[in-house]
């Protein structure tokens, strides 16, 4: 039997706030521990480096719900949505300089694809090809930002065989143990040296412990913010190879690296409500662009960045197909197929939705004691994919196809 006397003396409760944290002192740091509202947590980070004045370090993370659309499609059923999905993220403070104006910053990006993702991948070339073209469909999003202007440039590539920095539980990687453990694996490697920052697709699926027990499956990615040119410059996001569906994770993850927070629910010109990119509400094409908050967030994390961060160091980077974008690479029931066999679900047809042709409609039968029904999964259409006559989608509009397309069916 445990002995919780001392537990609870320090233990503490705040009803209004449905807060619960665990603070102790150990060799005189202070560790703290617990829930601080409904969305917060906060966990002391041992693994990482100490304050100036040696304290602990702690991260505190915000868990947020995005909705996804599984919906009957059988005649004048309501729809049923997917059981709600969570992205958290780390907030860890960088190391800044005094700000200045910015005019570019070129973000120097390493990604490794983990065991599960890069098996899909003959040959190197086709992997590099892959991500470099899910890049070009990241830049798109990023490209109404100025001062900085804000890309993301390729410099290394890894394939990882064996995945020393993972947290596997049940099938599953635990985000946030494998987050810190990919800073940590990262952290003093040569082959990351000339990166400004680290992500991690992967081909498996992120989840997180709630409550010290329950393991939540239903994350998409995670990522420190503002830690560019940091030791803890690293984020990782899901994805499902050949298919492109990680590019918005991406983007999102890639944006609180350099700086952007979640939008807030009160603020009229960038509100949560609104559906830009470092939020989770589908408001159409908003989910392809920065808020104006989400700019201002970069923009005050950049200007304090140091010169060498800023500077593109790479003697080499790596370049393919840069004028490709997802939709060039990719038709329209293949994607259906990949993304509906993650989710261990057989697709028979597609169709394109009737009120926005940039979403898919992706069929499957779903079986129901004795009877079939059909139910449908909505996809957004990934960037440059054929919408009809001589368009493809551009940031979640059907318009005017403006480069190479491919024959789509």
């Amino acid at each position: 039997m445990i002995d919780t006397t001392r537990l609870q003396e320090n233990l503490y409760h705040d009803s209004h706030q449905q807060s619960s944290l665990h603070v102790t002192r150990e060799n005189g740091a202070l560790q703290v521990e617990g829930i601080i509202n409904h969305k917060l947590r906060i966990k002391p980070m041992l693994q990482s480096e100490r304050s100036s004045d040696g304290q602990i370090l702690h991260s505190i993370y915000e868990v947020e719900q995005i909705r996804t659309s599984y919906e009957n499609a059988l005649p004048y059923k309501p729809s049923v949505p997917r059981p709600l999905q969570n992205v958290i993220y780390t907030i860890v403070s960088p190391t800044t300089t005094a700000p200045r104006p910015v005019p570019k910053f070129a973000v120097e990006l390493h990604v490794i694809s983990d065991e599960r993702h890069q098996e899909s991948f003959r040959r190197d070339e086709d992997l590099i090809e892959y991500v470099a073209v899910m890049l070009n469909a990241v830049n798109v999003i990023f490209r109404d930002m100025n001062y900085p202007a804000i890309s993301f440039k390729l410099v290394g590539l890894t394939r990882s065989t064996n995945d020393t920095f993972a947290s596997p539980i049940l099938d599953t990687l635990e985000s946030q143990e494998t987050l810190q453990g990919l800073a940590n694996y990262t952290r003093d490697n040569d082959t990351f040296k000339n990166a400004d920052l680290v992500y991690l697709l992967t081909g498996g699926n992120l989840a997180t412990l709630r409550n010290g027990s329950m393991l939540d499956r239903d994350v998409a990615g995670l990522a420190y913010v503002g830690t560019v040119c940091t030791q803890n410059a690293v984020a990782e996001g899901e994805d499902i190879a050949k298919s492109y569906a990680g590019v918005n994770t991406m983007a999102h993850e890639l944006a609180h690296s350099i700086g952007a927070t979640h939008d807030p629910l009160d603020t009229p010109e960038c509100s949560w409500t609104h559906g830009f990119l470092l939020s989770y509400v589908d408001n159409g094409s908003n989910k392809y662009r920065l808020s104006t908050c989400s700019e201002r967030d970069i923009r005050n994390v950049v200007q304090r960045l140091s010169d060498k961060c800023i500077s593109e160091t790479a003697s080499d980077p790596l370049s393919v197909n840069t004028n490709k974008f997802p939709g060039d690479m990719i038709v329209r029931n293949y994607y259906c197929i990949k993304v509906l066999k993650k989710n261990s679900r057989g697709y028979f047809q597609f169709l394109q939705d009737p009120d926005n042709k940039c979403k898919l409609r992706c069929y499957y039968n779903k079986i129901n004691g004795t009877s079939v029904q059909t139910w449908y999964m909505t996809l957004d259409m990934p960037e440059g994919m054929w919408c009809g006559d001589e368009k493809t989608c551009q940031r979640g509009n059907c318009i005017e196809a403006t480069h190479t397309t491919t024959t789509q069916s």
